[in-house]
C-alpha cells in the first residue's frame, strides 16, 4: 500500500462523496464515526490489521480469470475508472471469460475503489431502478 501514490493516476474524488465524509465525521476508515464505542474504534483498526496480515495473503493465492469462469446468477461488476489499474484490468478480464445468465459492467467515470460510495447517487438509482426489480420479474 505503500506505492499506491506511484501507481495511482490524478485523481479527485466526486465532490459529493468528499461533503459526506467531511460532514459525518467518520475520519480514516471510518473510525471515528460518532456511533462508535471505543472498543467499536479498536476493533476496526484490528479489522484492517487482520485483512492485510491474514486475508489478503489468502486470497493472493486465487485468481478468479481460472478460478471462477462460470457462476449461476446475475452479475453486476460496478467499474471505477479510476481504479488501480492492476486490479482493474484483472477484473476486466476476470468479466470478459466470465459465463452467467446475465452479466453486466457497469463503469463509473468519476469513482475509483470505491464505487458505491463515491458513486451513492447513482448507484442508489441503479439498485433501485434496475437491479432490484429485474430480481422480481418472471
Amino acid at each position: 500500500m505503500g506505492y499506491y501514490p506511484l501507481l495511482e493516476t490524478p485523481y479527485t474524488p466526486p465532490t459529493a462523496y468528499m461533503d459526506r465524509g467531511n460532514a459525518a465525521g467518520v475520519g480514516p476508515y471510518g473510525v471515528l464515526a460518532s456511533e462508535y464505542t471505543f472498543i467499536d474504534k479498536v476493533n476496526v483498526i484490528r479489522g484492517l490489521v487482520d485483512m492485510f496480515s491474514l486475508m489478503y495473503p489468502q486470497l493472493q493465492g486465487i485468481d478468479f480469470r481460472t478460478d471462477v469462469t462460470a457462476l449461476e446468477v446475475p452479475v453486476y461488476v460496478l467499474d471505477g475508472a479510476h481504479e488501480l489499474a492492476g486490479r482493474r484490468d484483472l477484473a476486466h478480464q476476470w468479466f470478459a471469460g466470465l459465463t452467467a445468465p446475465h452479466k453486466e459492467l457497469i463503469t463509473y467515470e468519476d469513482a475509483g475503489h470505491s464505487v458505491v460510495f463515491e458513486e451513492a447517487d447513482a448507484f442508489l438509482r441503479l439498485m433501485t431502478e434496475s437491479i432490484v426489480p429485474a430480481t422480481y420479474r418472471n
